[in-house]
């Protein structure tokens, strides 16, 4: 059995090639947000969301998750679709539908009230069907209702909103579509240093500077909260609507 440790969870491949993932935090309570969205997962099966095979979750024992064994995320993918965008092999409309793909996943938590809390390429897998990139959002260990932030919190996570850090923040379905849109930017952006300048600045790859519906979309993505699409199913329709003007 193949065996590999990160920070919250121990991983473990067993010969059926099923993933089991055993957190290392301590269960507090057997009925949480997390697992009752991962048996509605395992009933209902959605689209872009990457179902458990079985859950075991016992009070004062570390929670163990099941999955099938995917493939590689989008993190592992970023380069390649970056060449391919730059090659013209991939179309703006490819990144829409992405998007889309990713917060079609988010808005399903969204509507059952929680926010997935940490969207970002590592929780995303990446495969391709019949040519077609096909997304799939997992991790669910950091879902949570919508709350309040009322203690420090500093984060090198650059899909994490800047609201985080601050006392008296809400913190909900807003977040998350701040995260799909800092996925997409890195994802379509380049990391520029000038000389003489101090700091780095994001400039859009050539071959989507002119897709001024998609630059509009990731910018209120990002933008302050207050101006960004309320929910991930808002998001979905404004990336549908751009879809068709592509």
């Amino acid at each position: 059995m193949h065996r590999f440790d990160t920070y919250a969870s121990r991983f473990e491949i067993d010969e059926h090639e099923r993933v089991h993932k055993l957190g290392r935090h301590v269960l507090a309570c057997a009925t949480n947000p997390q697992i009752e969205l991962m048996r509605q997962l395992m009933d209902e099966q959605p689209k872009h969301l990457l179902a458990p095979l079985a859950i075991r979750a016992v009070q004062g024992e570390p929670l163990h998750e099941t999955y099938p064994l995917m493939g590689a995320t989008l993190a592992e993918h970023k380069r390649a679709i970056q060449h391919q965008l730059d090659d013209g092999k991939m179309t703006a409309g490819a990144i829409v539908d992405m998007m889309m793909q990713v917060a079609e996943a988010a808005a399903y938590l969204h509507e059952r009230g929680l926010v997935h809390h940490d969207i970002r390429p590592t929780n995303i897998f990446y495969d391709e069907i019949e040519g077609q990139p096909v997304l799939t959002l997992f991790d669910y260990n950091q879902v949570k209702l919508p709350y309040v932030q009322t203690k420090p919190h500093s984060s090198w996570n650059r899909e994490h909103a800047p609201e985080i850090t601050k006392f008296g923040s809400l913190i909900d379905y807003r977040f998350d579509v701040y995260a799909i849109g800092a996925v997409f930017h890195e994802l379509t952006h380049d990391l520029i240093w000038e000389p003489g300048n101090s700091y780095p600045e994001y400039r859009i790859r050539p071959s989507l500077a002119q897709q001024k519906d998609l630059l509009e979309i990731i910018a209120t993505t990002t933008g302050p909260c207050e101006d960004r699409y309320s929910n991930a199913r808002e998001l979905h329709a404004a990336l549908r609507a751009a879809e068709l003007r592509i």
